[in-house]
């Protein structure tokens, strides 16, 4: 849908028309798809159960949802790939550091255990420190901390560690304020 919302949106400003939201576009397209009124509506209860159901368990769905009750920019869904594609990046490059014996599949499959699994906090914290300044890790590694805690902790070497998925759904959020706070200064000093 994003991608179509795009070319719409730059029909948009070609025509010198105000863009819709993401809501307000979804039903226009489910309506030029679709066309009768109770399939747009079916099909969009479907899209707004799906959101409901799949947001705890998948960041994307969850940033999806927030952007289709325009509770955030559409715009940060570019930050929050740039910010998960680093994290990818990072760690690959922190597993082939630890295990330089290791063939790239190999590689690929420890990093697939993590994404499906768990993150250590000790990967989290090393993470961080490679991608944000003191005050935004300290944010985001209590954060994490706090999560950690809440689903009762497997420890390992004194350490916790967190379901992949939530440490993606902890950052999404703490950026996201981030990126909204960033957007109001901006918004104010223009």
């Amino acid at each position: 849908m994003y991608g179509q919302k795009k070319k719409y949106d730059e029909k948009c400003v070609e025509s010198k028309m105000s863009k819709e939201t993401m809501e307000q576009y979804m039903y226009s397209y489910l309506n030029k798809r679709y066309g009768l009124k109770s399939l747009v509506l079916e099909w969009a209860a479907a899209i707004i159960n799906g959101v409901r159901k799949y947001s705890q368990e998948d960041s994307e769905v969850e940033l999806f949802g927030k952007i289709l009750k325009n509770e955030c920019d559409e715009d940060f869904r570019f930050v929050y790939s740039e910010v998960k594609t680093a994290v990818l990046d990072i760690l690959k490059e922190k597993l082939k550091l630890k295990y330089k014996r290791k063939t790239d599949a190999e590689l690929k499959k420890l990093l697939n255990n993590i994404i499906a699994g768990d993150i250590e906090e000790s990967q989290w914290k090393e993470l961080l420190a490679q991608m944000y300044n003191e005050e935004h890790c300290c944010i985001l590694e209590r954060r994490l901390q706090e999560k950690a805690l809440e689903r009762k902790p497997r420890f390992s070497d004194a350490h916790c560690s967190l379901p992949f998925t939530e440490f993606q759904k902890v950052i999404l959020v703490v950026i996201a304020r981030q990126y909204l706070i960033s957007s109001c200064l901006l918004m104010r000093n223009t």
